[in-house]
This record gives C-alpha cells, sequence and structure tokens, in this order.
C-alpha cells in the first residue's frame, strides 16, 4: 500500500492551492482520527493509523474544486493510492458501519464529524454548524439526512466508548485547537 510522504502533502496543498484554514482544518481532522485509532489499536485492533492520519491530511485538500472528494481521490489513484482514494472519495456523504465492520474510512470520516475548522467541538456542536451551513445554503431537506448521520455517528461513538472504556470525548477536550503549532516532516 502506497502513502504519501510528508513532502507529497504539501505538495497536494500547493497543487490545489489548498486554503490555510483548511489545511488547518485536515490537520485537526487527521489528529483526531489518529487519537481514535490508536485507542482502539490499544484494545486489540489493527487499523493502519498511517492510513488514518494521510486521510484525515488530504481529505479536504480540494476542497476550492466541485467533489473534492472525488477530485482528490482520482489524484490519489493516479499516484497509486488506492487505498487513500477508498477513503477519501465518499468522505462527504459516507455511512459509517458498525462497530463490527468499523475500517479506516470510518474512523477518518468520524474524525471530520467532531471536528469544526480546526478546533474539537465534539458531534452536537459539528452538526448543529452544518445544520445550519444547510440552512443559509436553501438546502432545508438535508436536515433529516443530516440528524439521521448524526443517530449513527453516536452510536458508533458509544460503541467505541465501551471498547476504549470511556467516551471518546474523553480522548480530548472540548474546544481544543489542532494545527496551530503543528508542522508536517
Amino acid at each position: 500500500m502506497k502513502i504519501l510522504s510528508d513532502l507529497e502533502i504539501k505538495e497536494i496543498y500547493k497543487e490545489y492551492n489548498t486554503p490555510k484554514h483548511v489545511i488547518l482544518h485536515c490537520i485537526a481532522v487527521s489528529e483526531t482520527a489518529v487519537r481514535i485509532t490508536e485507542a482502539l489499536n490499544e484494545k486489540g485492533y489493527n487499523f493502519n493509523v498511517k492510513l488514518v492520519r494521510v486521510a484525515g491530511l488530504i481529505h479536504d485538500s480540494a476542497r476550492v474544486k466541485f467533489d473534492h472528494g472525488g477530485v482528490i481521490a482520482d489524484k490519489m489513484e493516479s499516484l497509486g493510492c488506492y487505498e487513500l482514494a477508498d477513503v477519501v472519495r465518499t468522505h462527504m456523504y459516507y455511512e459509517l458501519n458498525d462497530i463490527k465492520h468499523i475500517a479506516e474510512i470510518d474512523l477518518m470520516c468520524l474524525g471530520d464529524r467532531l471536528v469544526k475548522e480546526n478546533i474539537y467541538v465534539g458531534l452536537d456542536e459539528r452538526i448543529d454548524y452544518i445544520i445550519e451551513k444547510a440552512i443559509k445554503a436553501k438546502e432545508e431537506n438535508r436536515i433529516s439526512q443530516i440528524l439521521e448521520s448524526k443517530r449513527t455517528t453516536q452510536i458508533l461513538l458509544d460503541e467505541i466508548g465501551k471498547i476504549i472504556g470511556k467516551p471518546v470525548d474523553d480522548l480530548f477536550k472540548i474546544g481544543e485547537e489542532f494545527g496551530l503549532n503543528y508542522k508536517l516532516q
């Protein structure tokens, strides 16, 4: 499995003119997803932490483009990073698996659903933010879908909490900022 290096990630950001606030968001999603992944791995799971980390770092790197998940997934395929392509392609509309079928894509998407910009806010505040955006975009028809996504996400968070022995929020401080001092190697 080919995974991007930090230098290649920086090049992706340059190629897609990824705004700084989006890079900080990607860093926060990556860090959040990695923490959850490592907590599960400590309990006997064997997730690929590098895949989760890099997927988080690139998932929104083409956000300035229409279908940014597809754009960056196509780029990953062109580089031979097929697993990364699979993780980022559908992250915007991905339906989380239950705990029995959880995979790296679920962990990256879970990180994305708990972070607003570069701050860990937890599920409630993140979903409120997404609903607000839908209302501003006059997409009220998406609200029931968003609320269903919240319900399934909460179920997965609860299942992970049982496995790791504490609520997922306890791995973080609400309002914790990421990426302010982060540098790709």
